[in-house]
């Protein structure tokens, strides 16, 4: 994660928990995807995937659960020229 942070990079997208997550690392923005197709999920965490909306003043990251409807999980608002602040719904 350090050297991703050194090099800049904006937004890093992972799956392994299985649990919908986003956060913030300096200026990384890390965005974590739930199981599309899992049985073995944790707590009330259901099936999903994220949708991922990136534009030219935000990064918008919506959960959609399998047979349910898309919800906000993060905006990542443009501060500057180079960074993204997290805003969380």
């Amino acid at each position: 994660m350090h050297e991703l942070v050194n090099v800049g990079v904006d937004l890093v997208l992972s799956g392994h928990k299985h649990t919908p997550y986003a956060w913030f690392l300096n200026k990384m923005a890390l965005v974590t995807a739930g199981s599309v197709s899992s049985k073995k999920l944790r707590a009330d965490i259901e099936n999903s995937y994220n949708i991922i909306d990136i534009n030219s003043t935000h990064i918008d990251v919506f959960v959609k659960p399998i047979g349910g409807t898309k919800r906000p999980l993060a905006r990542y608002q443009k501060r500057d020229s180079e960074e993204y602040k997290l805003c969380l719904p």
